[in-house]
């Protein structure tokens, strides 16, 4: 059984270890462990496992970091069926002889600071103190300057939210029509650059955070690149199973590239693009826009099927059209779960309506079956095991919390199946029609 809330979190560096104390409400505890910055290694621990000494948090940290430290300096391997290119895994007797000088010199050099000029942006909706805490990490994470720009998209127009862009000294653009791919657009609309970077205002990047994504598009063949997504608190249950059963907490701590040959070996079974990253944490380059089309805006938040699927669906057109994806952990943001438990019942439900919808969306551009066998066979079939073995699980006192709403968010998303249909068959979103205001028009 898990323990309850609230959790701690530590960020340890493995090179200057502390000792490690939970605050008096705290039953249990992650501990992210770090090299150079970089994180290679987690561990969740209950109360019973502290206070730990200083060398109690060097060997556990050994043992946590090792692998993803060995094999990221080791060089490259190819697994397409499992994620791209990946690094190949070390030996974890390796541990204790292993030189973190050589991985030190392969992290500096994907953080040295980019020339490329981006453009930040940052979607919101009547979050304005959110917005604020975002904006305020901003300041010193992404280093403004010649070539760099933020811009914030307000989707919900109202004077509270531009006041606080306004005391930020960002560019505000006012983008009416609801949904988050709506708003992504509208920045589309408005930006030169030649890197364009999102992240959403519920976060708060680290610093540094947007050097190893700029540093990705060294390889030409990039288009898309993404980065990790770390809690900022689990201080409520809610937060806690977003965390260890949905959300973030499975990507990986390995950079991994996604190309063609992905495309072709996970075909069969439907392209599990959303392998790729998160839309919270993202780059791509503008001209890309031009080649593959803007976000659809049929898809995510606040879209006519609400919930998640406009990244993974835009990631997708991007190999189909030979175009190389990357995720780069050492691009770090930190994020807010909601921490209400309804919320994180909605939340749940649209995730799984807008995936299912995302799949008919690419089925409906790509026509390739596997999408089809995947929203009818594969998901079904997923849902249809963890129901048999839900009695197990609870007589663990391990229940599947969330399989219900992912039942319901999936049912709710078969209504989309429309979106099947071919681009020749409905309205091309690429084609959109005015543009935004920004704030020098208002």
């Amino acid at each position: 059984m898990r323990p309850a809330a609230p959790w701690d979190i530590f960020h340890v560096d493995l090179s200057a270890p502390v000792a490690l104390e939970l605050q008096p409400e705290a039953q249990a505890a992650i501990l992210f462990f770090r090299q150079d910055g970089m994180v290679v290694g987690r561990s969740a621990l209950t109360r019973a496992a502290f206070p730990m000494s200083a060398e109690q948090v060097r060997a556990l940290g050994a043992g946590a970091g090792s692998w993803i430290m060995l094999s990221q300096v080791a060089g490259g391997g190819y697994d397409a069926a499992l994620q791209g290119h990946v690094l190949p895994p070390a030996r974890a007797s390796q541990a204790g002889a292993f030189d973190v000088t050589g991985f030190g010199q392969a992290i500096a050099a994907r953080r040295h600071r980019s020339s490329r000029s981006v453009t930040l942006v940052i979607c919101t909706l009547n979050r304005p103190q959110q917005l604020a805490a975002c904006l305020e990490t901003v300041r010193a994470a992404f280093d403004p300057g010649p070539g760099r720009e933020i811009l914030v998209v307000d989707n919900g127009p109202d004077a509270a939210t531009r006041a606080v862009v306004e005391a930020a000294g960002a560019t505000y653009v006012a983008e009416p029509r609801r949904g988050l791919s709506n708003a992504r657009n509208a920045a589309l609309r408005e930006i030169e650059s030649e890197i364009v970077a999102f992240i959403d205002d519920d976060v708060l990047p680290e610093p540094g955070w947007i050097e190893p994504l700029l540093n990705a598009f060294d390889d030409p063949q990039v288009g898309v690149a993404t980065g990790l997504v770390l809690p900022l608190e689990l201080r409520s249950e809610a937060q806690i199973s977003f965390e260890m059963d949905l959300g973030f907490g499975g990507m990986g701590l390995q950079p991994l590239r996604f190309d063609p040959a992905f495309l072709e070996a996970t075909g069969p079974w439907g392209v599990p693009s959303w392998n790729i990253g998160a839309g919270a944490n993202m780059a791509i380059r503008r001209d890309l826009v031009d080649r593959i089309g803007l976000f659809d805006p049929r898809l995510g938040h606040g879209g006519q099927a609400s919930g998640a699927g406009e990244d993974s669906e835009f990631w997708r057109r991007a190999l189909e059209a030979g175009v190389c994806c990357f995720y780069e952990p050492a691009s770090v943001v930190r994020h807010e779960h909601r921490a209400d438990w309804n919320a994180l019942r909605r939340q749940v439900r649209g995730y799984a309506m807008g995936h299912l919808a995302a799949i008919f969306a690419q089925y409906g551009n790509h026509r390739r079956r596997g999408d089809l066998w995947r929203a009818f066979y594969i998901l079904p079939g997923h849902y249809t095991k963890r129901l048999l073995l839900s009695w197990r699980r609870r007589m663990l006192r391990i229940p599947d919390l969330h399989l219900h709403d992912e039942i319901r968010g999936y049912l709710q998303g078969v209504r989309y199946i429309g979106f099947t249909r071919p681009p020749s068959a409905r309205r091309r979103f690429r084609q959109c029609p005015r543009p935004p205001t920004r704030q020098s028009d208002l």
